[in-house]
Parts: C-alpha cells; sequence; structure tokens
C-alpha cells in the first residue's frame, strides 16, 4: 500500500538496539563525546551513555550502518569495548 504522506515514510528502518560495555566513560565529558561522535554516523537515531555502568546503548538503522562501524568509531575516539 502506498504511502500517503510522501518521503516521510520511516516504514523502511530497520532498527537494531545494541548495548556495548565501554571501558572508562569516567565522567560526564567522556559520556558527551561518546555520544556526540557516534550521533555523527550516518543512520544513528539514538544514543545514550550510563556511567554507572559503563554501558552504551546504540540504535541505529542496519540498513544505513554496520555493527564494525560502530566498534570503529568507538575505538577512533580512545575507547575499549569490553
Amino acid at each position: 500500500m502506498p504511502s500517503c504522506c510522501g518521503s516521510n515514510n520511516k516504514s523502511n528502518v530497520n532498527r537494531e538496539l545494541v548495548i556495548l560495555k565501554v571501558e572508562d566513560i569516567v565522567d560526564l565529558s567522556s559520556a558527551t563525546k561518546i555520544q556526540k561522535k557516534i550521533h555523527e554516523l550516518d543512520g544513528i537515531l539514538d544514543v545514550k551513555v550510563n556511567l554507572k555502568n559503563d554501558k552504551v546503548a546504540i540504535d541505529y538503522d542496519i540498513n544505513k550502518l554496520k555493527y564494525v562501524q560502530l566498534e570503529k568509531k568507538i575505538q577512533a575516539i580512545g575507547y575499549k569495548i569490553l
């Protein structure tokens, strides 16, 4: 069935949520840096960083982005995925 509302149709988004344990998220500055850098990737829908347990939740479109790109981005900004 055709979309009624033009190009704003989000039905072709294939979402995946990953939760990564990341070493050395020590403060709000670290969390903000991770969020900002991950949001630079095309296909990111949402990023949340939990300082208490060093976890990063990333919601992304797997049609636009691969998991390995997330890993590389986190490593490129100086963090290690556990």
